[in-house]
Order: structure tokens, then sequence, then C-alpha cells
């Protein structure tokens, strides 16, 4: 969640710096001119970017309710996953498609799965927080039934409502869940109070907004595309990256160093030195164990070393990352492979929207100190025998 956090402020920082929306409403306005040279383009392309924007006008109005069921129900308590989880099996089950005896082995692996590190304080108090907000940002328009439920019966009071709907339910408790898989009953189920407010606040979208945003996706998916056609048709000598979602895509890019704010200067490689003046027993993030506290002091790299007799441990490039490609090989020009991609840089968050060559930096694991943790760490050099390094 924390890393989910920082990287929106550093997106939004990255527009802000980088004038990405300043850059965009220039482009529309160049296409705009583009399309009025011609009755034709006019006529192909001129309507576009208006049909864009309501797509998304439209959108705004659902939106509230499509990012709270995403961030406060399904990314929010625990309870409500397992309400989901429970809501497909006990329906198959009530609609007689599965046996009794295999409900009980499904409802055995989400009971497993629902208390693997659950935490009942934790989150209870995501349950009052998260809907205490979406209550406040409800005010004045339409929203499911539960709100009004507990407006009326718990003085609106939401963490009156949490505590006493997770003393009853069966899904905050482990005794009365376990007792729910050896005797399942649809009436329990139908009568927890939160499965009946995970189903408000999910029913509710699906039966108003569902079909309304599928529609709103589809439109926009043809929009787009007919508006990148007119793009590439107004900017023929440019070159253009393909749409390769959902496909393998190569990046090309170049190991070198930037330059962030005034007077801040990166380089292009990090060494040993970097996770040792880092390293700290009270911060989990910063641990380092002993094994390769002592190994990174001694220095005895052998053939990971480069030619200062440092380890590299990170190095940056201008290749272009996205959601999805940590992990992806690093070749260099001759096909070997001399890292994996695992992050962007600071000042690139951005890059999902505008690419800015000058500033924005794939982050890397330099296969050599990949290599030494394989050996000096795993000691594992059965597998360093099975590969050809080059020095």
């Amino acid at each position: 969640m924390s890393n989910y956090w920082k990287y929106y402020i550093g997106q939004t920082e990255g527009i802000k710096k980088n004038k990405v929306y300043e850059k965009k409403i220039k482009i529309e306005e160049q296409f705009l001119d583009w399309c009025n040279e011609q009755d034709s383009l006019l006529k192909k392309y001129g309507h576009v970017l208006m049909n864009i924007s309501d797509c998304y006008n439209r959108n705004e109005k659902i939106n509230l309710y499509r990012v709270y069921l995403s961030e406060a129900v399904f990314s929010g308590p625990k309870t409500f996953r397992t309400a989901y989880s429970l809501n497909r099996i006990m329906n198959l089950y009530e609609g007689k498609k599965v046996s009794k005896e295999e409900l009980k082995i499904k409802l055995n692996e989400i009971y497993i799965k629902s208390f693997d590190e659950f935490n009942y304080d934790i989150d209870l108090t995501l349950f009052i927080e998260l809907m205490t907000m979406y209550k406040g940002d409800l005010k004045n328009i339409e929203k499911p039934d539960i709100f009004s439920l507990v407006e009326k019966r718990h003085q609106d009071n939401w963490y009156k409502f949490g505590q006493t709907s997770y003393k009853k339910s069966f899904l905050s408790n482990k005794e009365k869940f376990l007792s729910f898989v050896k005797q399942p009953s649809l009436l329990k189920f139908k009568q927890d109070p939160l499965i009946k407010t995970f189903n408000s606040i999910y029913d509710f979208y699906v039966d108003n907004m569902y079909d309304e945003r599928q529609k709103i996706r589809k439109e926009l998916k043809e929009y787009k595309k007919l508006y990148v056609e007119g793009i590439m048709e107004m900017q023929k000598n440019k070159n253009f990256y393909p749409d390769a979602n959902s496909t393998m895509r190569i990046s090309y890019g170049t190991i070198k160093k930037y330059k962030g704010d005034d007077a801040i200067e990166y380089n292009h490689y990090t060494t040993q030195n970097g996770i040792l003046e880092k390293s700290s027993f009270s911060d989990k993030d910063f641990f380092v164990s002993d094994k390769l506290t002592k190994l990174l002091e001694k220095k005895d790299f052998e053939k990971y070393a480069d030619k200062n007799g440092d380890l590299v441990i990170n190095f940056i490039s201008t290749n272009d990352i996205t959601g999805g490609n940590s992990g992806s090989p690093v070749l260099n020009k001759n096909g070997d492979l001399i890292g994996l991609a695992f992050d962007g840089n600071w000042e690139g968050m951005s890059s999902d929207i505008s690419y800015e060559i000058n500033s924005q930096r794939t982050i890397s694991v330099d296969i050599r100190y990949i290599l030494f943790v394989i050996d000096k760490i795993g000691e594992a050099d059965n597998l360093i025998k099975e590969m050809v390094i080059k020095n």
C-alpha cells in the first residue's frame, strides 16, 4: 500500500515537472488544426476528441463507486475478500451445482486462506475507517442500502456498526468460521452482517454501474484507436512504439546517469558500499545478514569484481519500464545477459503517461551481483558451473 501511494505521488510530481498536461493539450490543438485542413479529415477525425471527453465525463459520474469498490472493498478488510470468495461457492451450492461435500472442501480452503495473517483489530479498523470515508464521499448522491441501514439503526455510526458486525460475523472469528465449514448453512450465510454489507456495496455497483462502465470502456477503446490513427497520419515521419500490452516487448536504451533536481546528479551504478551504508538492524527493509555483511566488508569478490575491485549492485539505463516488467532480462548489444530490470527511478514515475529520456531511468540489478549471491550466499556453485560466464 505504501509503495502504491508513493508511486502516485511520484507520478503526479513527474507530470507537473515535465509539463505533461500542457504538452498533451498542445498536441490536441495541433491535431484539430490539422483536421480542419481538409473536409475528409474533419469528417473522419474531427469528432474524436469530443467523444473521448464525453466518455470521461460519463465515467466521472460512476468512478467514485468503482474506486471505492476496488480500494475500500477488494483492497480493504480481508473479511470483504472472504465474503466475495464465499459468495461464489455458496451461489453454486444454492443452485445445486456443487455437492455438500465439494462445498465443505472449498469452504475449508477459504477458511485457511482467510485467517492467514489475519489480524482482527487491524481488519476492524480498516472496515470502520474506509466505510466512514466512503459514507462521507457519498453525500447527496445515490448509495447502497447498507448506508441507509446504518444511518437508521446505528445513528450513522460506522464505529458502532463495525464493532457489532465483527462480533457477530463468522468471517472474523476462526471458531465460528470452522463451525460453518463443518455445518454450512445458506440461512446463516445470508444473515451474516459482513456478508450483507459486502453484497449491498457489490450488488449496487453491478446493478447500477457495471454495464455503463463496460459500455464506456468499449467506446473509449474505439475512440482512442481512431485518435492514435489520426495522430500517426498527421505525424507520418515520426516513429511510434506499437501497442505491446499483454505481449512480449523490447525496449532499447543506454546505461546512463542523470540529473535529478537542482545540484543533484545520480551515477549510473551502485556498489557494495551502498548496501553497507544503508544497513540497519532496526529497519527490516534495510536488514543485511551477517554473512552478506562480512563478505561485502572483506571485498573478496573474485571474478565478480569490476576493474576497481568493487561489486556492482545496480545500474540505471534509459530503457522504458512499466508495471509487469520486473524480472525482465537486460541484454547488451551482443545478446549477453547483464542484469534484470526491477524498478524505475522516482523522477520517472510518470513514464506510463509520458516518457522523458533526460530524467527517466530503468533500475536493474547487475548480473555480477546475482551470480555473487548465488555463489557466495546460496553456495550453489553447481549452478554457476552450468553457465557460460564472460569476463
